[in-house]
């Protein structure tokens, strides 16, 4: 039987984009090969899990919350287990699920779009991630999505550039232009520098041309102390 490799399984409140403050249960994926320059989130160790091994350790969780956060890692990395578990899990757990990915993998998003309720969904800037760019997955994986309730988060550092925001504003605007964007500010971490607000304010004039949904929301969980 497929088994899934978990980090960690833990109850909170989301700290990031338009579902700020809701309490959710977390299941963090183990592993994402995207490796972005300014990534805080990278587990040592993990469990694994079969579906009827995860559905049994998420009823132990016995406080009440508003839906499973899949997060990472990439979760979309281990589809072939999610596209097994997530049927099991909507019809004896019935909570809504909430996927925050990296948004590369389209193919994946494919096999399980239909048991997501809610897409987080990263476009990777590259003058933030360090890395090459992914705009024809991002697009492909922004066309699926749309079906769902979904947003688009750009994070942001004193490296990103005018020129990589612009691609992926009109990403969002050819595909739907009421798609939500949320700009989110790194925080200091190694050689990444926080932009100032003044830099921030900038980013979103430059996402509202055109009428855009566009947000400013920093990662508040830290700020929370809480995961």
């Amino acid at each position: 039987m497929q088994e899934a490799k978990i980090s960690e399984i833990f109850i909170s409140y989301q700290g990031e984009g338009p579902y700020l403050g809701i309490k959710q249960l977390f299941v963090r994926f183990y592993g994402c090969s995207f490796n972005c320059a300014y990534c805080d989130t990278k587990p040592a160790k993990f469990s694994g899990y079969t579906a009827y091994g995860l559905n049994d350790e998420i009823k132990k969780m016995k406080e009440n919350y508003h839906s499973v956060s899949l997060t990472g890692g990439e979760p979309l990395e281990q589809t072939d287990f999610l596209a097994g578990w997530l049927p099991l899990f909507r019809e004896s757990v019935k909570k809504p699920v909430y996927l925050e990915t990296n948004g590369v993998l389209p193919g994946a998003l494919e096999r399980v779009v239909k048991y997501v309720d809610v897409i987080a969904m990263d476009i990777k800037i590259p003058s933030s991630t360090g890395r090459e760019p992914r705009w024809n997955e991002h697009r492909k994986f922004l066309e699926i999505a749309k079906t769902k309730d979904v947003f688009v988060k750009l994070v942001v550092t004193w490296d990103t550039t005018s020129n990589d925001l612009i691609k992926a504003r009109d990403i969002v605007r050819e595909i739907n232009s009421k798609i939500p964007i949320i700009i989110q500010p790194v925080d200091a971490i190694g050689r990444i520098r926080e932009p100032s607000g003044e830099y921030l304010s900038r980013f979103r004039r430059l996402l509202e041309q055109g009428g855009r949904n566009v947000k400013v929301v920093p990662q508040k969980h830290k700020a929370w102390g809480v995961k």
